[in-house]
């Protein structure tokens, strides 16, 4: 009977303690800084902010730009691209 015992707690804490320290583990991965930190060895394969180096949205700086997009662009950048204003013939 002792050996039944023994062997039914010995299962059960198995159990309790596999389940708890799947459930420490969770808990730690969540709330680690470090955690999100682990897949970031390679470095990003675009600068961010913009698209991507061979896209046809990207602007040349040779070719410049037409009266509706210096319009679009003093309405979203009003005070970044103040030297548009001057250049464009309103």
């Amino acid at each position: 009977m002792k050996r039944l015992l023994r062997g039914g707690r010995r299962a059960l804490a198995d159990y309790v303690v596999r389940r708890l320290w799947q459930s420490l583990v969770a808990f730690g991965a969540a709330h680690d800084p470090f955690v999100h930190h682990a897949g970031e060895e390679q470095p990003p394969r675009q600068r961010p902010g913009g698209p991507p180096l061979a896209h046809p949205e990207r602007l040349r700086e040779d070719v410049p730009l037409s009266k509706e997009e210096l319009r679009i662009l003093r309405e979203v950048w009003p005070a970044y691209y103040a030297e548009h204003r001057a250049t464009d013939s309103r």
